[in-house]
C-alpha cells in the first residue's frame, strides 16, 4: 500500500478531472473520490511559484482547518507531496459573485439583502474565532452552484489574519476599491475593515458601480480617506432609505463608530428582507460528505512539522551558503594579498637591479676618473723629472770642479755654470707652463 503523503496514494483515492481555474501559483481541478463517487475540488499549490509568500499559504491552510460554516468554502484534507500542496476542498461550481453582478447589472433590494445577510453571518462567525478576512470583494465571494437558490461562499483566505482583541494589525493589504481608510492611514486597524468592505459590496449590488472610483489609485485613496460618496440620481431614486442607511453605517471613517457584524444583522434592511426569526440563529452544520482520511488536526500538525523541518533545512542551507561565501571571500582575499606581495617583491627586485646597475656604473665612472688622474699625474711627473735631473747633474759637475780647481778661474767657471742653470731653469719653467 502506498504511503499517505505520496502522489500515488492521492491518485489511488481520487480521480482527477477538468481544471476549474488557474491562479498565480495554484490550479483547481475537479476530483472524484473513487470509493464513494463524491466530487470535490482539489487546489494544487506549487510552492516553487510562491517564493516569499509561503506565509500566505500557511495562514490560509491554518484558517481553513479551523473554520466550519455553511457560507465558507470547506477544507477536508491536505496532502503535501514534494513541492506541491494538495487541498481537498468543497466543490463550488457557481462561479464568482463578480461575474453574476456583471451579468445582471444590479440586484434587487431583496436579493441583495439575502446575499449580504449570508456574508454577515460568515463574517460574524470568523470574527468570533478571531479571524479577519482582510480582502472581501465580489471576486472572493463564490456561488455554490448555478441555481437561483445558490449559497454565497467566502473563499481565498491568503490575506486573512488570526488576531486577538488587544492586537492591532498594521500590514497594508486588500484591494484598492474595497480597502478601509484606516488601512491606508497605516495607523493600525482591526476586524472592522471587513465591514467597510461589505459596505462597498452592498453599494455595488444595489446600483452596479462602486461608491469610490478613479483610474488613478492616488485619487481613489483620497476619496476613500475622506469618505465622500453619493447616492447618485436617478440610479438611487428607487432604492429605500433603509438600504441607504445600512450602507451609511458601514462606510464610516471612524472604525469604532462603524457597525459590527452583529449589529448589522439587526439593521432594518436585513430584518425586513430576511425575516426576524432567522437573524442570529445558528445555521445547521453542513452535511457534505467527507472523505475517509486522518483528521484535519493530525494533518495540520504534520503540515506544521514539515514546514518547521523545511524552514530548518532552509536555514541550514543559508548558513552553508554563507560559510561557502565567506570561504570564497577569504580565498579571494588571500589571492589578492599574494598577488600584492608578488608585485611588491617584483618591484623590489627591479629596484635592486637598478641600484646594482647604477652602483656598477658609478664604480666604472670612478675607475675611469682614477685612470685619467693617474695618466695626468704620470704626464706631470714625466714633464718635471727631466729638467731636475739635468740640474742635479750640472750642480754635481760644478761641485766637483770647485773641489778640484779652487782658483779664480774656477770661480769664473762656477759663475758661468750658475748663469747657465738659471737660464736653463727659466727655459724649463716656460716648458712647464706650456704643458699645464
Amino acid at each position: 500500500m502506498a504511503s499517505v503523503n505520496t502522489l500515488e496514494y492521492l491518485l489511488q483515492k481520487y480521480e482527477m478531472g477538468d481544471t476549474l481555474g488557474t491562479g498565480a501559483f495554484s490550479d483547481v481541478k475537479v476530483a472524484t473520490e473513487r470509493a464513494t463517487g463524491n466530487k470535490f475540488a482539489i487546489k494544487i499549490v506549487d510552492k516553487t511559484k510562491c517564493k516569499g509568500k509561503e506565509s500566505m499559504i500557511e495562514t490560509e491552510v491554518s484558517i481553513l482547518m479551523r473554520v466550519k460554516h455553511e457560507n465558507i468554502v470547506q477544507l477536508y484534507e491536505m496532502y503535501e507531496i514534494e513541492n506541491k500542496i494538495y487541498l481537498v476542498m468543497e466543490l463550488v461550481t457557481g462561479g464568482e459573485l463578480f461575474d453574476e453582478i456583471v451579468g445582471r447589472g444590479k440586484y434587487s433590494e431583496v436579493d441583495a439583502a439575502k446575499i449580504v445577510y449570508r456574508i454577515l453571518l460568515a463574517i460574524n462567525y470568523l470574527h468570533g474565532l478571531g479571524i479577519a478576512h482582510r480582502d472581501l470583494k465580489p471576486e472572493n465571494l463564490l456561488l455554490s452552484d448555478k441555481t437561483k437558490d445558490a449559497k454565497i461562499m467566502i473563499s481565498d483566505f491568503g490575506l486573512s489574519k488570526i488576531f486577538n482583541d488587544d492586537e492591532v494589525m498594521r500590514t497594508a493589504c486588500g484591494t484598492p476599491g474595497y480597502v478601509a481608510p484606516e488601512v491606508l492611514r497605516r495607523q493600525g486597524y482591526g476586524r472592522e475593515i471587513d465591514l467597510w468592505s461589505l459596505g462597498v459590496i452592498t453599494y455595488i449590488l444595489l446600483c452596479g458601480y462602486p461608491p469610490f472610483y478613479d483610474q488613478n489609485n492616488v485619487e481613489l485613496f483620497k476619496q476613500i480617506m475622506t469618505g465622500k460618496y453619493e447616492f447618485d440620481k436617478p440610479w438611487w431614486d428607487n432604492i429605500s432609505d433603509n438600504a441607504k442607511d445600512f450602507i451609511r453605517k458601514l462606510l464610516v471613517l471612524d472604525p469604532h463608530a462603524r457597525s459590527t457584524a452583529r449589529t448589522a444583522l439587526s439593521h432594518p434592511f436585513i430584518l425586513e428582507h430576511c425575516g426576524r426569526n432567522s437573524v442570529h440563529q445558528a445555521l445547521p452544520q453542513k452535511t457534505a460528505p467527507r472523505p475517509n482520511a486522518s483528521t484535519l488536526a493530525n494533518q495540520h500538525e504534520q503540515y506544521q512539522q514539515q514546514q518547521q523541518l523545511l524552514h530548518h533545512q532552509q536555514q541550514q542551507q543559508q548558513l552553508l551558503q554563507q560559510q561557502q561565501q565567506q570561504q570564497q571571500n577569504l580565498q579571494l582575499q588571500q589571492k589578492q594579498q599574494q598577488e600584492y606581495y608578488n608585485a611588491q617583491y617584483h618591484q623590489q627586485q627591479v629596484q635592486f637591479q637598478q641600484q646594482q646597475h647604477y652602483a656598477q656604473y658609478q664604480q666604472q665612472q670612478q675607475q675611469q676618473q682614477q685612470q685619467q688622474l693617474q695618466q695626468q699625474q704620470q704626464q706631470q711627473d714625466s714633464a718635471t723629472q727631466q729638467p731636475q735631473h739635468g740640474y742635479i747633474y750640472i750642480r754635481d759637475t760644478v761641485s766637483r770642479a770647485r773641489r778640484t780647481r779652487p782658483n779664480a778661474e774656477d770661480d769664473q767657471h762656477a759663475q758661468s755654470a750658475d748663469d747657465y742653470l738659471k737660464q736653463h731653469q727659466q727655459e724649463s719653467g716656460s716648458v712647464r707652463k706650456s704643458i699645464f
